[in-house]
């Protein structure tokens, strides 16, 4: 527990202060992953979803943590700073082993999606066809938007 505890408050100052320097740098350049993009931020900032190298350390710790509530927190923590790709959040959702859960973390990632290349396969993560009906619902929202 005082692990996650550290790392629950190791996200949050890497967060923090990747937002306070400049939100864009943390989120980086994405020119060898080409990314569709979905729009502008509200500061009207082209968005890019969050470099590969960042991303590998941030699914290590999610990976790495026990139980898919304090999943659930990072993925909430991270996405104050960063956006993520739709092969990202399949990644991000492919951790957790209930629907319910998938569901909260896609409710959380979803305004921060930057593309929808990977929605087919994001759908494919639910076991039931009821989740996968309230999945597409959360997914069009976005595209919406």
């Amino acid at each position: 527990m005082k692990n996650l505890g550290r790392l629950m408050l190791m996200m949050l100052l890497f967060v923090a202060g990747s937002a306070s320097a400049d939100a864009q740098n943390w989120a980086g350049s994405v020119s060898e992953e080409r990314v569709e993009l979905r729009g502008r931020d509200r500061d009207q900032r082209e968005v890019r979803a969050m470099r590969g190298a960042d991303f590998k350390k941030f699914y290590k710790y999610v990976k790495e943590t026990s139980f898919d509530k304090n999943k659930l927190q990072l993925i909430e923590i991270a996405s104050f700073g960063s956006y993520f790709s739709s092969e990202q959040c399949y990644k991000l959702l492919s951790l957790f082993s209930f629907d319910d859960n998938k569901l909260e973390a896609l409710k959380i990632m979803e305004p921060r999606m930057v593309d929808s290349r990977y929605f087919e396969k994001i759908l494919k993560l639910f076991s039931f066809s009821s989740n996968r009906e309230k999945a597409t619902a959360i997914l069009l929202r976005g595209v919406r938007r």
